[in-house]
This record gives structure tokens, C-alpha cells and sequence, in this order.
């Protein structure tokens, strides 16, 4: 089912994960100051870093912990990967 008025895929719970995903690492990338930072701290390229905050991939598991030191711990792991971490 797809809602016109907002856009939003109603039925893909996928959806919804990949904007949570992209809310927490919007929250990264300000405190970093910018997508290309963020990359080269990462160590990986400015492109991966853009498809992680466009949700076209999901940040790798291995990257988590390291994402939410860089936010000052203003993100935490089940934001970013919830299908991987969860609360204890």
C-alpha cells in the first residue's frame, strides 16, 4: 500500500527502518561537520558514505561502534543497525 499524501510505503517496514537508519547518521555527520569528513575518518570513499545516508546501503556492522563515538554518543548502535543490535 503506498500513501500518496506523504509518500510513504505503507506496508514496507523496510522503509521505515532505512529512515531511522538515515536520521541517525545525519546526527553523525553534523557532529563531523560533513559527508566527506565522515568518509575519511571511516576510511572508505565519500560514495559509500552517501549511499548509507540515501539508504541505498546499510552501514556495515563493523562501522557501527566507531559512528557513535564519533557522535559523541548522540547515536546509539540500535539507531544505526537495529537489525543487528538491540537494546539490553
Amino acid at each position: 500500500m503506498f500513501h500518496f499524501e506523504t509518500g510513504v510505503k505503507c506496508l514496507f517496514s523496510g522503509y521505515y527502518f532505512k529512515m531511522k537508519q538515515n536520521a541517525a547518521l545525519l546526527k553523525v555527520v553534523a557532529e563531523v561537520g560533513s559527508v566527506s569528513e565522515l568518509a575519511r575518518m571511516l576510511g572508505v570513499s565519500r560514495t559509500h558514505v552517501s549511499n548509507w545516508v540515501a539508504g541505498r546501503r546499510t552501514i556495515p556492522a563493523t562501522k557501527v561502534h566507531y559512528l557513535v563515538q564519533l557522535a559523541n554518543g548522540k547515536v546509539t548502535p540500535q539507531e544505526l543497525r537495529p537489525d543487528v543490535f538491540t537494546k539490553s
